[in-house]
């Protein structure tokens, strides 16, 4: 069994992994909506659901999208290990398959988990597009393929993954955090006997990883050759994290520097993606709206907003659904001020309806009251830069 997840504006994207997946394997395949099926238009999916996500809701709401998406994974796993699968193989929505994947399923007779490194091989070439310490921020195995099997230790993984996830799925390095992805870290001291390391350089190819791994097409078929140790590796799936169809020449449209002119082997697989994805209503599904960044009310939850509710979600669960315009949580936050529709409104707000013995505090209350949210987070922002001791190396500057 196959899965992947997405909410409704990476339909495109899902449909496209389906479909090039399909074409070279016999497995089943699903995909699991981490959205509301609010509109018409949508293909076949798995809808969240309380019997299998206990309090989805309070998840969604203190996450954000991609924190929500990869917090339900374990969830999957679980869901599909009762339903009866054996092996289950998670891949994200934006990865291309172009061979057959039952290697992945083979490594898992012998052990119970199949990661990939975000590399293989030792890279002294400075001018990657990703650099080492920023995968030291995120994790050494790339979450968006992981395979698991039903057995002791594979169920034990799956259960601590979901307790991890339930609470603590945030793209936050101060804490140490990267979403799903950092916990699982852990997993090869945990199971040092149960795991299986691929380094299989035709799997999860990407961007981070392109500097070790020379992509060559021949008679349709793609190659993968390590530059390291000449060896042949048949392109089994491709990341194309980052990726739109919007900037077709851009390998990851959030770096500049991953332009085809510089990787001009991979130009026929990207234009075959870019293609496959179009042809699967990219421009109608990107346009698609995330259900739980909207109140009832259809108002927008500020970022902010979910980070404060996560921190007080002990006492707030307690309240109802946090989503309910008509609720205790959003009522909360009108009546302070807090949500940018009604700044203009916080100079009604009476600052003695709060208990606080400091001067910091009582200063920022009388910032909101007087400015308004918008005015209140660009003081705190700078505030924060201003306590970065690299904001202050004019001092030496000439």
């Amino acid at each position: 069994m196959t899965f992947t997840i997405c909410a409704k504006n990476y339909l495109a994207q899902a449909l496209t992994l389906r479909e090039s997946f399909l074409a070279h394997n016999k497995c089943k395949f699903l995909i699991f909506l981490s959205d509301l099926a609010d509109c018409d238009g949508l293909p076949d999916v798995i809808e969240l659901n309380d019997n299998w996500i206990p309090n989805y809701q309070i998840m969604a709401f203190k996450y954000g999208v991609i924190e929500f998406s990869t917090s339900i994974k374990p969830f999957c796993f679980k869901k599909l290990f009762d339903e009866g699968y054996d092996k289950v193989m998670y891949l994200d929505p934006d990865i291309y398959v172009c061979g057959n994947l039952d290697i992945i399923f083979s490594y898992l007779d012998e052990k119970s988990i199949v990661l990939t490194p975000h590399r293989c091989n030792i890279c002294h070439y400075e001018k990657n597009l990703v650099q080492e310490q920023h995968m030291s921020k995120v994790g050494i195995f790339n979450l968006g393929f992981i395979a698991v099997k039903k057995d002791e230790v594979g169920i034990k993984i799956i259960e601590w993954w979901k307790e991890k996830l339930t609470n603590k799925c945030l793209n936050d390095s101060s804490l140490g955090l990267f979403v799903d992805q950092k916990w699982i870290d852990y997993i090869p001291g945990y199971f040092p006997n149960d795991i299986h390391i691929s380094k299989h350089l035709g799997l999860n190819v990407a961007t981070w990883n392109l500097q070790e791994r020379n992509i060559v097409e021949e008679n349709g078929t793609y190659s993968v050759i390590d530059e390291l140790q000449s060896i042949k590796y048949n392109l089994l799936f491709f990341h194309f994290s980052g990726y739109s169809p919007l900037f077709p020449d851009l390998l990851d449209k959030r770096r500049k520097n991953s332009s085809l002119t510089n990787y001009p082997s991979l130009k026929k697989l990207v234009y075959e993606y870019k293609d496959a994805e179009v042809r699967n209503n990219f421009m109608l599904y990107t346009s698609m709206q995330y259900s739980f960044n909207y109140f009832s009310n259809k108002e927008p939850i500020p970022d902010f907003v979910r980070k404060w509710y996560y921190m007080q979600q002990d006492w707030l669960q307690s309240k109802g659904n946090p989503f309910n315009s008509d609720g205790y949580f959003y009522s909360l936050l009108s009546q302070r001020g807090i949500l940018p529709k009604d700044s203009s409104k916080t100079t009604t707000w009476a600052i003695n309806g709060f208990k606080t013995n400091s001067t910091v505090q009582k200063l920022l209350y009388w910032v909101l009251k007087i400015g308004g949210m918008n005015f209140y987070l660009k003081v705190v922002t700078f505030m924060r830069d201003l306590g970065d001791i690299r904001y202050h190396q004019f001092l030496i500057e000439e």
